[in-house]
């Protein structure tokens, strides 16, 4: 079997070689030119954590809260589905127990956290109500936890 290489084939390697070089070169020189300077903040991730309650959500929260001891200035950002996927509902009876949930699985474990919180509404929190529930959640954060040191949006 005969391997033949076209023209085309060609050219494309040597545009592929040429991406590849200069976005070593790039890469290279971002790094040169981040030498010396300090970490200005360190910016903590997760989300679904309404969604995976157990063991695994609360030792990453626990990782995260321990990692910003060690910060100057750290922000902790939750993109979304905080609640569980009802909600955040209308009835009373269900809206405490909801906020139980967001108390023990998310605001008393972050409540060692070395900076800033900021929770981002997901799906779980749009639904069944949307923003008028998101105004209502927002208020479980301040009531709940007294963070005078902290800011939650």
């Amino acid at each position: 079997m005969k391997i033949t290489t076209s023209p085309t084939m060609l050219k494309d390697q040597y545009v592929l070689k040429a991406f590849l070089s200069a976005f070593l070169l790039l890469s290279t020189l971002l790094v040169s030119a981040q030498e010396g300077r300090e970490i200005s903040k360190s910016l903590y991730f997760t989300s679904h954590v309404g969604n995976s309650v157990g063991e695994n959500s609360q030792s990453i929260l626990s990782a995260i809260v321990k990692a910003s001891q060690k910060d100057k200035e750290a922000v902790f950002i939750s993109l979304g589905n905080n609640t569980r996927e009802d909600g955040y509902p209308k009835n009373s009876s269900k809206r405490e127990a909801e906020e139980n949930f967001l108390t023990n699985n998310l605001l008393t474990p972050l409540s060692g956290f070395n900076g800033q919180i900021i929770y981002i509404p997901g799906t779980n929190e749009w639904n069944k109500g949307g923003h008028k529930n998101i105004d209502d959640l927002e208020s479980v954060s301040y009531t709940h936890l007294t963070l005078p040191t902290k800011r939650i949006v």
